[in-house]
């Protein structure tokens, strides 16, 4: 997003193209067969990273909150987009268009990321 930003590329654009490009599809391929190789290879958890009170129940994740920094910055691209094409001249396409900024939106991606890790939230 960051590459496509400094170029000055709509990103509502360069996400469709970067899905259907040489990138993302041939990554998914490579990814997923390289993943099932490894499916039955079982590494130890390292006891010494664990706390008293943690336990292997509380360190799995749901894939939603892994998937969460990921869907929403693409969201908010497409949300910005999608008002600045249907709506262009009005308060919500204002809003979208600094929300949806590149910056903006790597931002939220981090503190996404970030804050989805903290115990309790």
């Amino acid at each position: 997003m960051a590459g496509a930003a400094v170029l000055g590329l709509p990103l509502g654009e360069a996400i469709p193209w970067g899905i259907l490009a040489s990138v993302s599809v041939p990554g998914l391929i490579a990814g997923v067969l390289y993943a099932s190789t490894l499916k039955n290879v079982h590494v130890p958890l390292n006891q010494n990273l664990l706390q008293e009170d943690d336990s292997l129940a509380q360190i799995k994740m749901s894939r939603f909150t892994a998937v969460m920094p990921i869907i929403v910055p693409v969201l908010l691209i497409i949300g910005q987009t999608a008002t600045d094409v249907f709506m262009p001249s009005t308060t919500l396409a204002e809003v979208m268009s600094f929300i949806g900024a590149p910056l903006s939106v790597l931002i939220i991606g981090c503190l996404l990321a970030v804050f989805t890790q903290i115990k309790g939230w």
